[in-house]
């Protein structure tokens, strides 16, 4: 079987759709630019693992397989506080009537409250077809501790009132952050618990990337104040993460959709290009050529 033989290239979607049915959503198929139906395929399996892996938080933080035991409380409107069970009062040491009918920005940092808020604003509120959010939370405790935790957030309603319901888990220390090594003493399980929200952060910024394909992205330092980094730790954490930067990856992801709208849709170069962002069709023409080798028009004449 040769390199770039028909035989070898089924042999890679083969091994794609076997890597996926696994659960590695980091596999990607090499492009080789062979203009053909198995490429489609090709791009297409590359797209959907990214969709995936968007969508699956990462196995050593919080998801749907390890929600057993998770705390759980219920804001109102107003973001008070208006039940909780147990293990919520014990993770912020006070008993429940000090939680009670108290505003949650009480027991939040300010910049995650206020990231909370807006991504209810954003995804929960009374026109979005969502009803459910998974998010990372950041409380202070009783002993003034920051404590970073998985959640996920569901609007409920009773009658006309609608409420937050949240049941998430504690960051654990022992788990290992993409970032740095397992956390051996409380010190550096701080740090780690650190990492792991600045992780979390990342992801969102590349979720962020993914669905602004259709524009031009912010200045760095716009988007990490967005997200509440650095800059540096924005552009470190990125690359490490998804080993290219934030702009190249933006640009990937525009041309490779530009590329299945041209192949399959009879829209012309000039909207294709105007709805991925580019300032000009000729600026569009010449950073297609750059990465696949031929213009748009050839594509689209085929």
């Amino acid at each position: 079987m040769t390199y770039n033989s028909k035989e070898y290239r089924l042999e890679n979607l083969r091994l794609m759709i076997f890597e996926l049915a696994k659960g590695n959503f980091s596999h990607r198929i090499p492009i080789e630019h062979h203009e053909d139906t198995i490429q489609d395929f090709e791009i297409l399996l590359n797209l959907l693992a990214e969709e995936l892996g968007d969508f699956f938080v990462y196995s050593g933080s919080f998801n749907e397989r390890n929600i057993t035991g998770p705390f759980v409380f219920v804001l109102n409107e107003s973001f008070e506080i208006c039940g909780t069970n147990r293990y919520f009062q014990e993770l912020l040491g006070y008993p429940q009537e000090k939680l009670l009918h108290q505003a949650l920005a009480k027991h939040m940092t300010t910049g995650a409250y206020r990231q909370l808020q807006e991504q209810i604003g954003t995804h929960l509120n009374a026109t979005s077809p969502q009803n459910s959010l998974k998010t990372l939370l950041c409380f202070q405790t009783q002993e003034k501790h920051s404590l970073s935790c998985w959640s996920f957030c569901h609007r409920l309603w009773d009658g006309e009132d609608a409420y937050y319901f949240f049941r998430g888990l504690p960051i654990a220390y022992e788990h290992e952050s993409p970032l740095s090594p397992v956390a051996k003493d409380p010190a550096a399980s701080y740090t780690n618990i650190q990492l792991q929200a600045d992780f979390q952060k990342i992801r969102a910024v590349h979720q962020f990337v993914l669905e602004n394909l259709h524009c031009k992205l912010p200045p760095l330092h716009n988007l990490a104040r967005k997200f509440h980094l650095n800059e540096f730790k924005l552009k470190t954490g990125f690359k490490e993460l998804y080993q290219t930067t934030v702009f190249k990856l933006h640009l990937e992801k525009r041309l490779e959709m530009a590329m299945l709208m041209i192949k399959f849709t009879p829209t012309s170069l000039k909207v294709v290009a105007h709805n991925h962002g580019f300032k000009s069709a000729s600026h569009f023409s010449r950073a297609f050529k750059k990465k696949y080798g031929k213009p748009p028009s050839y594509f689209k004449h085929k």
